[in-house]
């Protein structure tokens, strides 16, 4: 994933002006602020789908209920994969009860991650982590995970992913989801990187290993003997029957038959022409193989 990124410095006064300006450019009408009593519980789906028109309405808030505008803002911008214009509304966001500073902290740290500002991602992270309470438990392990990975820390990426798993417990679904885009990333990394976490002393993280081992076709020169690979994965079944990868299969992996095993074998190759040298090439191999 290249994204050119610029800077904002945001007042409440230079945003009220700056959105103010692309009102008027677009011709739309200043809109009248929402119902104060509605502000609290006000679902990102209601926000307008100008973000200019939003931010005035965030202006037009009383005082008290602007900082949760702001934290609405910034999510509604969030959710539209648009991180700096997000960071700079949840910034602003202040005066928040603890709630609401635990989903201002997260947000932010989802911004700096995609920003790829680690250093302040893990701020964030540490700060909500020290508190004793976490609202959000498999948004923060899942924000820890990808903090990880982006560090190349696979072992602590991996113990992330299966804390934000055991916390979706409840919800088999999002655990598939979770599970599936851990096996995706993780057949992104490098043969070395795969080889240190084989080298782990976790069970869990072993399990991963060997899986991405063995499903490797160039790695034991299976790729015309799906056969012996499907043995693999049934014996890998068997010694890691509760792992969570075990969802990447719908059921046991079922036996393929051996292919027919050929009585002779022909080779037909160009001696003559424009390509006898590397046909005679190729005979020579053939027949070295052969014998």
């Amino acid at each position: 994933m290249s994204i050119r990124h610029f800077s904002f410095v945001f007042s409440r006064a230079g945003l009220a002006t700056a959105f103010l300006f692309f009102c008027l450019l677009s011709g739309c009408q200043q809109p009248k602020p929402l119902d104060s009593s509605q502000t609290t519980s006000l679902p990102l789906e209601t926000l307008p789908a100008s973000l200019s028109a939003a931010a005035l309405q965030a202006q037009q808030a009383d005082l008290e209920l602007r900082p949760h505008y702001y934290l609405r803002l910034g999510m509604y911008a969030l959710k539209r994969h648009k991180y700096q214009l997000a960071r700079g509304w949840l910034k602003q966001a202040t005066a928040l009860d603890e709630l609401s500073q635990h989903q201002q902290k997260l947000a932010l740290a989802h911004c700096a991650l995609r920003l790829g500002d680690l250093d302040q991602a893990k701020i964030l992270l540490d700060y909500v982590y020290s508190h004793d309470s976490i609202s959000q438990p498999v948004y923060y392990h899942l924000l820890r995970s990808d903090y990880y990975f982006q560090r190349a820390k696979y072992d602590d990426y991996l113990n992330a992913i299966h804390a934000a798993y055991t916390h979706a417990a409840t919800a088999p679904t999002l655990q598939n989801l979770l599970i599936k885009h851990t096996w995706q990333q993780l057949q992104t990394l490098t043969t070395s990187a795969q080889i240190k976490l084989k080298q782990s002393d976790d069970h869990i993280l072993t399990g991963w290993a060997e899986l991405l081992e063995l499903t490797n076709p160039y790695a034991h020169n299976t790729l015309f003997h799906p056969e012996i690979t499907i043995k693999a994965i049934q014996l890998w079944q068997a010694q890691y029957s509760s792992h969570p990868a075990q969802r990447l299969f719908k059921s046991k992996a079922a036996v393929m038959p051996a292919p027919p095993s050929a009585a002779s074998t022909a080779l037909m190759l160009p001696l003559g022409g424009d390509h006898k040298i590397a046909g005679a090439a190729v005979q020579s191999g053939f027949i070295g193989a052969y014998y």
